[in-house]
């Protein structure tokens, strides 16, 4: 299927939502066919008024199968507009076509999509074929410093030798655990002896 640009496809639709009986009565609809046909088929149609009906409904399936990609592909990655990517292409993969989908990967595109790519595979066989169109995968993004729940109760058991209530948020547990720890710390220091003058 050829990626059209928003400019055509907003002609296009225009046209498969006038519908075939519309586009053949009209001399300017049935040009704008033609000329679509020619952009998208990479022909002009032998007779517009056989093939109109039947290429209007396959663009119309074709098309919007390709937005609701979009839409998904969208909401399944959050696509950051400025960021840098941190991967590389092989030089024998100028591009790599995600299946499905008109998103194309170029040493340009989001280190997002190419982790959303990677990790789409539905086997293991799969995810190794599509690793081998790079050569240096992107970096794998870093956790935010908030520690693990599991371990701030550990140290928690540690420092005070019984669990923390249940309901605990979290904050307080970071805040107990800090607040004893300078305690600690505090009581190992020797004091200083102060000098009289």
């Amino acid at each position: 299927m050829k990626t059209i640009s928003k400019k055509d496809y907003q002609r296009l639709k225009k046209l498969i939502s006038l519908g075939a009986n519309v586009v053949l009565k009209s001399k300017e609809h049935r040009k704008e066919y033609e000329d679509l046909h020619l952009l998208i088929e990479g022909f002009k149609p032998s007779c517009t008024g056989c093939s109109s009906r039947g290429k209007l409904e396959q663009w119309k399936r074709k098309y919007q199968s390709v937005e609701r990609e979009k839409i998904k592909v969208k909401t399944n990655i959050n696509i950051m507009i400025e960021s840098k990517n941190t991967f590389k292409l092989k030089r024998n993969y100028p591009r790599v076509i995600i299946p499905f989908s008109t998103t194309v990967i170029t040493e340009r595109s989001n280190d997002d999509v190419v982790r959303f790519f990677l990790n789409s595979a539905e086997t293991e066989e799969e995810r190794k074929r599509r690793e081998s169109f790079f050569e240096k995968l992107p970096e794998t993004p870093k956790k935010d410093n908030k520690p693990d729940r599991a371990e701030l109760i550990e140290e928690y058991i540690k420092l005070f030798g019984e669990e923390p209530e249940k309901n605990t948020k979290t904050e307080t547990l970071v805040k107990k655990i800090a607040d004893e720890k300078l305690r600690l710390k505090n009581e190992k220091l020797p004091e200083t002896p102060k000098k009289d003058k």
